[in-house]
């Protein structure tokens, strides 16, 4: 909490230069904003529609998806010093840490399992 507010102090008033689609990932282009620093949002992932000329706050951002619904990924078992691999579909989409449903697609089975990584989940076995 303490780092969002203090990231919306050093924003100051950035705006949409385009119209940012949920799901955009902001480029410098996208944004600006008199004697603002648009830095801290580049790169970050925008979760509402925001409209030209709209001003853009750091809560209108998330980290960027690292694992999109229905991409294939790499599903990653361990226990212990055993690791196992295979490949699943993911149902959901999220970033580092965040847990989502993968299809396993050789067992047809679903998982909960956590993302670590570009296209990556981890399960418990």
């Amino acid at each position: 909490m303490i780092e969002l507010f203090a990231t919306s102090l050093l924003l100051g008033n950035v705006v949409a230069e385009t119209r940012l689609r949920t799901g955009m990932i902001i480029e410098p282009v996208h944004v600006s904003g008199e004697g603002a620093d648009v830095d801290p949002l580049v790169g970050r992932q925008v979760t509402r529609t925001i409209f030209p000329g709209r001003t853009v706050t750091y809560a209108d951002t998330k980290e960027p998806d690292l694992v999109e619904r229905n991409n294939v990924v790499r599903i990653i078992g361990r226990k212990g010093p055993l690791t196992v691999e295979t490949k699943g579909r993911a149902l959901g989409a999220g970033t580092t840490g965040e847990e989502i449903t993968v299809i396993n697609l050789e067992s047809r089975r679903t998982v909960i399992g956590r993302i670590t990584g570009p296209n990556q989940v981890e399960v418990d076995l």
